[in-house]
């Protein structure tokens, strides 16, 4: 099989062509549209695998043209020469690529290319006879630790992210910025001295929350943080992504009428097509605050909690566009706000209510419009001993949808009748079982905790946390008394099927796998972080970091070929806003939402306009036994263009060149390579290349 060079072939030849003119549609002005926090670059990622290979990983970006084709180039020494492409044809197919042609020992350096040339960043990567599916950064603590928060963002404009990562010294609070390709801190920064008197002390990352965006849109992002001592002098600061100084700095929502004054947060939220810092200070108790910053730190509006409201916020704020209209709204807990800090309603106060988590998305794909989840513990910190509940609303009108306050598959003790739910203290929204829509995770802390539920005649487990799954109608579809005692983490999508992955362990040891069991991938020694899509393809990436504060481990699925290609989530709006409230509160699955930055829906490739003929190719019948009819048509006359056909095969490799000369627009297939003989059944490419085009068609083959 014969590699083919993607340039103008030397004998001139015109096909006659069917011509359409197409009309060409800017995406400009459409609904919803705001700016996008970073310019992505391609985001080329290398990884050692076994016996000397190389995995590569890519981004594929919604200004990618949906046909796009990609070449990979290796050097020796950094900046070239590259040399020749190592793949046979453009890969259109999926974006990752393993190189089986290197030497264990060496030093390599990758770019990737699209069909015009356009290179990525460079990649380095070291091979070894066995491969590590981890990125290792030296944390270089000088004292404290670090378990997280950590919240990804373009400091330098260069089109990658850096990390942004709390670390805990006592009794102070310190931000420290990562760069991910030199493998290096960038700086580190004081945040705050928390008050060790205050409920939850110097520990409590909950008095030093930050988050990181492009808030003036130069392509740089800024860090924002909340900073407070024992003085009460608590301020909003802003701090210079690239270098850590201080740019700006304001009085932050005051302490007052607030008796958890020591929890706060932050994200950002958009409305009037810019985005906008979004804080809050309280979860409970006496009083409640939440007010919005624009770019240059001013107070936007703030709202005060003077009702039932102020009976729960929970632990962490969602910004989600639930009407439409291009405007985010804030859930804080039980309350539900506008963009412009109006309560539209409150789901507190009921029978001692407290709601310690809550999630607002699509879940149920049979109903129309987004429901909002909620687990409500109701049990230790409020006088009212009831029953726990996990429930879903209609985010519009503060209607239960369903609610379970019930598991039915409590342990024999309880004589096989169930027991009543009892403190709900976690749970996560995420498609992790193939059933239609999102599934509940989620357990009770019952049993675990002194005085959970102070029924009798429910005695306490053997397995006090149990983990169950429910479907979006409130059906149990799993229960696992086996991870009772494991640090259950945010789900993640780690593979590229249709399901999100199990993230779970404790004492060192975490495990990434799917609902059902199936082991990914695992680490001993380490604290568990947050999954994002960093760099390379669509799969996520898991952060976490050593026991001994020694470093910063990126995981990647590197170990499985990906045979899909979707756009970045880093371009999807729910999950890129998603990621920036991850510098407080409790961490959750970030799901993205199905659209970009543009308003329009993620993958659609709007915004691509060529000045190159377009040209689509059809053929019939599809699939095919014996012989398949190839036509080609096009938009205008191609004068002077010349083109050849090839059927290529899932690895890339050309079986057979079809036609490269003869003026003809209707071409057949049977079935056979450039020596004559039948090919294997399965799936081919029909490839059409030319001057400043490439364009393939999936067929089959089933003779």
């Amino acid at each position: 099989m014969k590699k083919i060079k993607n340039s103008n072939f030397p004998n001139r030849v015109k096909i006659e062509l069917t011509f359409l003119f197409l009309n060409l549609i800017f995406y400009s002005g459409i609904s919803g549209a705001v700016p996008a926090p970073e310019n992505l670059a391609r985001g080329l990622i290398a990884y050692p695998r076994e016996l000397g290979r190389v995995y590569l990983g890519w981004r594929l970006l919604s200004t990618d043209y949906s046909e796009e084709g990609f070449n990979i180039f290796r050097s020796m020494q950094s900046g070239g020469p590259y040399g020749s492409a190592l793949n046979y044809a453009p890969i259109t197919l999926t974006t990752n690529y393993l190189d089986t042609t290197t030497v264990a020992g060496n030093t390599y350096y990758y770019v990737v290319k699209n069909m015009a040339g356009v290179s990525s960043n460079e990649a380095k990567v070291t091979t070894a006879a066995y491969g590590d599916n981890y990125i290792s950064i030296p944390a270089q603590l000088t004292s404290g630790y670090i378990k997280g928060p950590v919240v990804p963002g373009d400091l330098d404009g260069d089109g990658m992210l850096e990390l942004v990562i709390l670390e805990t010294a006592y009794p102070d609070f310190f931000l420290n910025a990562y760069d991910m390709e030199s493998k290096s801190r960038l700086w580190r920064v004081k945040l705050s001295t928390p008050d060790t008197n205050m409920a939850g002390g110097a520990g409590n990352h909950w008095w030093g929350p930050f988050t990181v965006w492009d808030m003036d849109g130069n392509g740089k992002a800024e860090v924002y943080g909340m900073a407070g001592d024992i003085t009460g002098n608590d301020e909003l600061v802003a701090f210079n992504g690239q270098t850590g100084a201080v740019i700006g700095r304001v009085p932050w929502l005051s302490r007052n009428y607030i008796q958890d004054f020591d929890t706060n947060f932050l994200g950002i939220a958009f409305w009037n097509g810019l985005p906008h810092i979004v804080g809050g200070r309280g979860t409970q108790y006496t009083g409640l605050k939440a007010g919005a910053f624009d770019k240059n730190l001013i107070k936007e509006w703030q709202w005060t909690a003077q009702g039932v409201e102020m009976a729960s916020a929970g632990h962490y704020m969602n910004f989600l566009d639930a009407d439409g209209d291009g405007n985010d709204e804030i859930l804080w807990g039980s309350n539900l706000l506008d963009h412009s800090g109006v309560l539209k309603w409150t789901h507190a106060g009921n029978s001692g209510s407290h709601v310690d988590i809550s999630d607002m998305g699509d879940y149920d794909p049979a109903r129309s419009g987004i429901e909002v989840f909620y687990a409500d513990c109701r049990t230790i910190y409020d006088s009212w001993k009831g029953k726990a509940e996990v429930y879903l609303v209609d985010w519009e009108t503060n209607q239960k949808i369903w609610a379970k306050d019930w598991d039915p598959q409590a342990e024999s003790g309880t004589g096989g009748k169930g027991r009543p739910l009892a403190h709900i203290h976690g749970g996560y929204v995420a498609d992790v079982d193939p059933t239609p829509g999102t599934e509940i995770i989620t357990w009770d802390d019952y049993g675990s905790i002194p005085n959970a539920y102070p029924l009798s005649q429910y005695p306490v487990p053997s397995h006090p946390r149990p983990m169950f799954v429910m479907d979006n109608k409130g059906n149990y579809l799993y229960w696992n008394s086996n991870w009772d005692k494991l640090a259950f983490q945010p789900p993640c999508q780690f593979d590229d099927d249709s399901t999100w992955e199990i993230v779970n362990g404790g004492n060192g040891y975490y495990q990434i796998a799917d609902l059902y069991g199936s082991l990914l991938t695992s680490m001993h020694n380490v604290n568990a972080g947050i999954a994002v899509d960093l760099f390379g393809d669509f799969r996520e990436e898991y952060i976490m970091f050593a026991q001994d504060n020694s470093a910063i481990y990126i995981l990647s699925n590197i170990w499985v070929m990906s045979n899909k290609r979707k756009v970045t989530w880093l371009e999807d709006r729910v999950y890129r806003t998603g990621l920036a409230r991850f510098g407080t509160g409790y961490t959750r699955a970030n799901l993205p939402g199905g659209k970009g930055f543009n308003g329009g829906p993620l993958g659609s490739f709007q915004s691509k306009l060529s000045e190159s003929p377009e040209v689509i190719l059809t053929n019939f019948p599809n699939p095919f036994q014996t012989e398949t009819e190839i036509h080609l048509t096009a938009e205008k006359e191609f004068s002077g263009r010349e083109f050849v056909l090839q059927i290529v095969n899932l690895q890339g490799q050309v079986v057979r060149t079809i036609y490269q000369g003869s003026q003809k627009n209707r071409l057949y297939w049977d079935g056979k390579d450039d020596r004559n003989q039948r090919v294997n059944s399965g799936v081919y490419f029909i490839w059409l290349t030319g001057q400043n085009i490439s364009i393939q068609k999936k067929i089959l083959y089933i003779p």
